[in-house]
């Protein structure tokens, strides 16, 4: 991201919860390749895109929460996405709605990964779907034909 001078500023985006730090369930360095050595090591608030560092890892900041937008795909009788923002993955959610990602893992509080996008089977799937409601909607019809042929036999027979 560039900053007010337009100058490039590296920001940390790997972020844990609390509960991760108390735990020590992170990992500040991630790996060394090619003779670049990538860390998720913070010294100072300003490093981390949450801006909240403790004890040398980013943590995430319920004041000045980092959004993120996905794709979320749904597959009815047709096929559509639309585009939601919320929470990034990892943070911590009570609601699906809460997150980017629509998936608020109840047993952890956090939000999860976003559903699988579109897929071979969509089309498939799609068919059955209409096809269901196509057979549904000739019941209720059905249901609703005798009915009111019903009332009006009874209706005749009072008359």
């Amino acid at each position: 991201m560039k900053d007010e001078s337009g100058n490039i500023k590296r920001y940390i985006s790997k972020s844990y919860t609390c509960r991760d730090l108390k735990l020590h369930n992170y990992n500040a360095v991630k790996f060394v390749r090619y003779n670049i050595y990538l860390s998720y090591e913070c010294i100072s608030d300003s490093q981390c895109l949450t801006n909240k560092c403790i004890d040398g890892v980013c943590i995430f900041n319920e004041e000045n929460s980092t959004e993120f937008c996905t794709s979320i795909y749904i597959n009815l009788f047709i096929r559509f996405s639309y585009m939601h923002c919320g929470k990034i993955i990892g943070d911590i959610c009570k609601k699906d709605k809460e997150c980017g990602s629509k998936n608020c893992l109840l047993q952890e509080n956090i939000c999860g990964d976003p559903s699988d996008g579109p897929s071979d089977s969509d089309i498939t799937d799609g068919l059955i779907n209409l096809i269901c409601l196509v057979v549904i909607i000739f019941i209720i019809y059905k249901i609703l034909c005798r009915y009111i042929k019903s009332i009006i036999k009874n209706k005749i027979k009072k008359e």
